[in-house]
């Protein structure tokens, strides 16, 4: 199933730092670096907690509940994020 990306969706961005990308992505893996910038979009004006749902992440990601669940316990393993 494909998603469309309509042009009048509000654009908005997630800042994520090079370092990241550089030198975490290929230690922790794609999926659970695509879990950590899905949670940093939650973030909102500097706070550092999100609380989407597990079904709203696996939506979103398109995984199974699983599978979200050992992406998130790879972040926790590597200190990205706390449960």
């Amino acid at each position: 199933m494909e998603r469309k990306i309509t042009a009048n969706q509000t654009i908005s961005f997630t800042t994520i730092q090079d370092y990241f990308l550089a030198n975490c992505v290929s230690v922790i893996g794609i999926g659970p670096a695509m879990l950590y910038l899905q949670l940093l979009s939650y973030c909102h004006k500097g706070k550092d907690t999100a609380w989407p749902s597990i079904q709203t992440l696996n939506k979103k990601m398109g995984t199974t509940t699983k599978t979200l669940i050992r992406y998130r316990n790879t972040l926790i393993e590597y200190a990205l994020i706390k449960k």
